[in-house]
């Protein structure tokens, strides 16, 4: 397990990727229609399907949870989870909508 995991003021979220920064170790991930920035730390476990994957493999558009601790406005990611079987939200249905017309509506 994780030592993140067993940490009592460690927090999870759940949104859609929105960019990955490899070289500053960066995710940003959209929660309830916000962009929230991490850091990822070195020591972070990033899955992708349950199997331990390195940061540059998660994706845009991926739906993902970040297990994460806040200290001095700084959040920290230190685990980093995506399946593609976590819920499809109308979040995610609208996201995908914009990416493939380029309309925030739909129509187009």
């Amino acid at each position: 397990m994780p030592a993140a995991e067993t940490d009592p003021s460690a927090r999870e979220v759940t949104g859609i990727i929105q960019h990955v920064d490899v070289p500053r170790r960066e995710v940003t991930l959209l929660v309830d229609g916000t962009s929230w920035v991490f850091d990822v730390a070195h020591d972070c476990c990033c899955q992708l399907h349950g199997e331990r994957v390195k940061l540059r493999l998660l994706l845009p558009m991926d739906y993902a949870r970040v297990l994460y601790t806040e200290a001095q406005g700084v959040r920290t990611a230190r685990a980093v989870s995506v399946h593609w079987w976590l819920p499809f939200t109308g979040e995610v249905r609208q996201a995908r909508s914009v990416r493939q017309t380029g309309f925030t509506d739909g129509s187009g």
